[in-house]
């Protein structure tokens, strides 16, 4: 993700925003298993890009939400599909039996 200038976790909190939708700065600390304060911070930058704001909460004016940006949806998708073409072919290199034990590896750790 660094040629993107964020850091991995940056490009989690995007595609978790992408998929669920505005989530409390609470919700995506316990999602990724990380402080409150680590997941302002992360989110500062991405807010200084123009990819996520913060909204506040009409019935509890407490409460924060971060928001995915349409430009946060369109780069978020970009890197998706950039990822994913990665993981294609790196899997498309890998022989019948290298996909195997890559399988096996995946189940357990599942």
């Amino acid at each position: 993700m660094n040629s993107h200038n964020i850091s991995e976790t940056q490009f989690v909190i995007l595609c978790t925003l992408s998929r669920t939708g505005p989530q409390k700065i609470s919700e995506l600390a316990e999602h990724l298993n990380i402080t409150l304060s680590a997941v302002t911070s992360l989110s500062e930058k991405l807010i200084g890009l123009g990819y996520v704001i913060r909204k506040r909460s009409n019935e509890d004016r407490r409460i924060v939400h971060l928001v995915l940006t349409q430009e946060g949806e369109k780069f978020s998708d970009i890197l998706l599909t950039q990822r994913r073409t990665v993981i294609r072919d790196f899997h498309k290199s890998l022989t019948d039996k290298e996909r195997e034990l890559l399988t096996q590896i995946y189940k357990k750790m599942i």
